[in-house]
């Protein structure tokens, strides 16, 4: 602090001045103040304020002064002054006080630089931050978050949040007044990791994690508070993509495993306890053998080094074993498990159960030889019935129409045989194929007997053997005229192995029978063919009033159909 009389020399200083300007009193006192420092205070801008005071007799405050100052360097000075006077005269002397405000403004430098070095952080950083006043005005944004937003808010006037509309993850709206940084800024606590949903005015949704934090001063006022904002789309794909493949997973009808490479069991679905009756708590944790047989080993040891070496294995056919040990066939594929790294840390393998596909292809190959069996059986059925008929027939046409007629009978038997996929034929079925195109009006055949089912090569000689009886009756005997009818009558007789088959042809009504001079194919074909199929016995009789034919054939508990 100095004082001055009206020519400006100085009457006084105070030690502050002497300290802070590295002067003494000899070099100050009585001196022009211009001439301080040799003139270092030869300032224009002291000057100007000095007239003011001087000559309009006004205060100057707060004037701020930089210069460089000898010994001392650039300095920042504030000067405040005013006129005073002395008691006992009217000399004026002015008051002139000088405040070194250099540290406070190199601070508020600081600051500044800091304060632009972290918006410029703030600006250049891939997430999202924004920064409110302790009201929850927005004072800034970075890139970022204004690309969440969809939108750029205007500064000082929206609150708490820059989005346009806001809800829970349930989907439940959410006030701006009770997002996240309100509620941060109203407890005056920090917030970390909440969710919450932003709506763009695109209508597009965007999933968030929340990270907002108070700012305090250092008397611990809350001047504000900065939230960081973590979009979590692709987390939320992910987990939804995860709970949508565990659903799968879980609801597959196909076994479906995951294992270590020490061949731990780690997981195990539905499918899996379906196939193994294991229950997850039963095998998760223990070793994948326990599913393999012992003679398999070392196929489980070659798996695992394939898979290690990050190889595929798809549709390996092998045995498994059950939790009751009985053996099971499976296709297994089996895929990698890799970490982040990409790095082998285990094996997906889905197990299908092949016992139906197998038993399937069993019962092909046997349908395939039985075929092949029935071809030739057929053919040579054929044969005989073409050597048969040719043989004993009178004329061309005679042929023709008997050879026809008998390979139509033994289509219709093969029909039947066929709808039982060749496993058995019915007796009533076989009997009624085979006279229907001979029944013409009611009641030309009485057909009675029990349920049969019939070996595929006995309803074959049944069939024919019945069609040889039926053309001889159209020809000669009950069905040739409109009277006559036949009877076809069969019962089971005995028990046990004793089981036999009686099967009675009565013919009735038709013209006065005579025993035939000599036997034809038909003749031949339903005592000796049917006889030898059904290794019984078959018996034909030409009483007067009609052929009667019997046949008396083994039928043992087990052996129908």
């Amino acid at each position: 602090m100095l004082i001055l009389n009206s020519v400006l020399r100085v009457q006084s200083a105070n030690h502050a001045f002497y300290k802070q300007f590295r002067m003494r009193r000899q070099e100050t006192v009585g001196r022009l103040v211009y001439e301080l420092g040799n003139g270092q205070w030869d300032i224009p801008r002291l000057r100007a304020l000095l007239d003011e005071v001087l000559s309009k007799d006004q205060a100057v405050v707060d004037f701020e002064v930089e210069h460089d100052f000898r010994g001392i360097g650039r300095h920042c000075i504030v000067l405040n002054a005013r006129k005073l006077a002395r008691e006992g005269d009217r000399e004026e002397l002015i008051l002139l006080a000088m405040q070194d405000i250099t540290d406070r403004r190199k601070g508020e430098v600081a600051v500044r630089q800091s304060e632009q070095r972290l918006k410029d952080l703030i600006e250049a950083l891939p997430g999202a931050i924004y920064t409110t006043d302790a009201e929850g005005l927005i004072t800034s944004y970075n890139p970022a978050a204004a690309e969440i937003w969809g939108r750029e808010p205007e500064l000082g006037k929206e609150e708490f949040c820059g989005s346009w509309r806001m809800q829970w993850p349930d989907g439940t709206p959410l006030r701006h007044d009770e997002c996240p940084m309100a509620v941060a800024l109203k407890e005056g606590q920090p917030i970390r990791g909440a969710e919450a949903v932003v709506e763009r005015p695109d209508g597009v949704l965007v999933p968030l994690l929340v990270y907002p934090t108070p700012l305090r001063d250092a008397s611990g006022e809350i001047t504000g508070a900065v939230n960081m904002l973590v979009d979590i789309t692709e987390r939320k794909r992910a987990e939804e993509l995860a709970e949508r493949l565990a659903a799968i997973v879980e609801s597959s009808e196909d076994a479906i495993v995951s294992k270590d490479l020490d061949g731990i069991v780690r997981s195990w679905n539905k499918g899996a306890e379906r196939l193994f009756v294991y229950t997850p708590e039963e095998i998760v944790g223990k070793s994948i053998k326990i599913l393999i047989p012992p003679d398999r080993y070392d196929e489980e040891d070659d798996i695992l080094d394939r898979v290690r070496r990050g190889e595929h294995i798809e549709h390996y056919e092998t045995v498994r074993l059950r939790k009751d040990g009985s053996q099971v066939w499976v296709s297994l594929t089996i895929s990698p498990l890799k970490d982040a790294r990409s790095k082998v840390i285990g094996a997906s393998k889905i197990a299908r159960d092949m016992t139906e596909r197998r038993r399937a292809d069993e019962h092909r190959k046997t349908l395939m030889g039985e075929l092949n069996h029935r071809v030739k059986n057929t053919l040579a059925i054929v044969q005989s019935i073409a050597s048969q008929t040719l043989g004993h027939a009178s004329t061309l046409d005679e042929a023709r129409d008997a050879f026809g007629s008998r390979l139509i009978n033994l289509a219709k038997a093969h029909h039947v045989l066929t709808r039982e996929s060749w496993a058995s034929a019915n007796l009533a079925e076989i009997i009624a194929d085979t006279v229907k195109p001979h029944a013409g009006g009611e009641n030309r055949f009485h057909i009675e007997g029990p349920d049969l089912q019939l070996t595929p090569s006995a309803a074959l000689a049944f069939a024919m053997a019945l069609h040889e009886l039926c053309t001889n009756a159209a020809k000669y005997g009950a069905l040739s005229t409109d009277n006559g009818h036949v009877a076809i009558v069969w019962a089971m007789e005995g028990e046990g192995d004793e089981r036999r088959l009686i099967l009675h042809w009565a013919e009735n009504g038709g013209p006065k029978v005579v025993p035939p001079k000599h036997k034809g194919f038909g003749s031949r074909l339903i005592e000796r063919a049917l006889a030898a199929e059904l290794n019984g016995e078959v018996r034909v009789e030409y009483p007067p009033t009609g052929v009667v034919c019997t046949i008396d054939a083994p039928m043992p508990v087990g052996q129908d159909g």
